[in-house]
């Protein structure tokens, strides 16, 4: 289930306290170890992003409890491992429920700006006589946006059928707190088209071209898709894949809880506190917002 991040509340562990699993149990010493450091490496990752997001974002309170966390599991992790090299076995720990949050967005992106990713062609059908190595790809994209159409160009690339080519573009969205923006995202759209190069002095091959529309924005930061590419109004076998990312979506930036098992080292060990919501994220005007929210703007 995905909510809306309002306040701390949302943007933090829930600790449910049901503890799933005890431990140590018998069992191989040597892999009860690997299977804990491993957890606990995890759990050292999803509270280091959280904290540098948080950080990113803005919200200084929630990326202080997660830089915390980071800090104590780190310890939990050298304690673990100490423990270990002494040959003193392996300390106490349990599993508590918990049901983790990840916040969707693009805090390396600004306010105006968003990033178009061409990933990959796909399936592309090769011309008669060619074999795969022979074909070299590269694709030219248009971003329209509130009437504002900026292009660009990739390299070309080799790589049979399916070419990687993994080059990002920064574009210009304009004013998001705009009241005419969700609209301006109904209505804009990329569209990239793929050729092939045919051989010096020869006009490139059209594949078709693809079209991505922009309304996904409105509650996803990042639009991933494999668009079909069509030859007029024909669609060909061939895809292009491409990431469309803005800073968070039009509707506001949202958690995506993940219920997980969360190590916790020793008898008296504490797992992650759900501290008191304070203020909320702190956030911008934009459109989306609800009435009252606007009047406060």
């Amino acid at each position: 289930p995905t909510e809306r991040v309002l306040s701390r509340q949302n943007t933090l562990p829930h600790m449910n306290g049901d503890v799933i699993d005890m431990g140590p149990s018998s069992g191989d010493t040597e892999e009860m170890y690997t299977q804990l450091v491993k957890d606990l490496e995890h759990q050292i990752e999803l509270c280091k992003n959280n904290a540098q997001t948080f950080q990113k974002l803005g919200d200084l309170s929630s990326a202080k409890h997660y830089a915390q966390q980071f800090q104590n599991q780190g310890k939990d992790l050298a304690n673990l491992k100490g423990i270990y090299k002494q040959k003193k076995g392996i300390p106490p720990y349990r599993y508590e429920g918990c049901r983790f949050p990840i916040l969707k967005c693009c805090p390396d992106l600004s306010d105006r700006e968003a990033e178009i990713v061409v990933v990959r062609c796909l399936n592309i059908p090769l011309p008669q006589g060619w074999k795969p190595e022979d074909l070299k790809v590269y694709a030219t994209w248009e971003f329209t946006i509130q009437d504002k159409v900026q292009k660009g160009q990739t390299k070309s690339y080799k790589g049979g059928i399916n070419p990687d080519i993994f080059e990002q573009f920064k574009v210009d969205i304009g004013d998001r707190s705009a009241r005419s923006f969700i609209r301006a995202i109904k209505r804009g759209s990329l569209k990239v088209t793929v050729f092939y190069e045919r051989g010096f002095l020869k006009k490139p091959g059209e594949l078709g071209t693809a079209t991505v529309k922009l309304t996904d924005w409105e509650n996803l930061a990042e639009v991933h898709e494999a668009a079909p590419l069509l030859d007029g109004r024909k669609q060909t076998p061939t895809r292009v894949e491409v990431k469309l990312r803005i800073r968070e979506p039009v509707g506001g930036a949202q958690c995506e809880f993940t219920d997980m098992k969360w190590l916790v080292l020793g008898k008296t060990g504490r797992a992650p506190a759900n501290p008191q919501p304070s203020l909320s994220v702190p956030k911008k005007g934009r459109a989306g917002a609800s009435p009252n929210q606007r009047r406060r703007q």
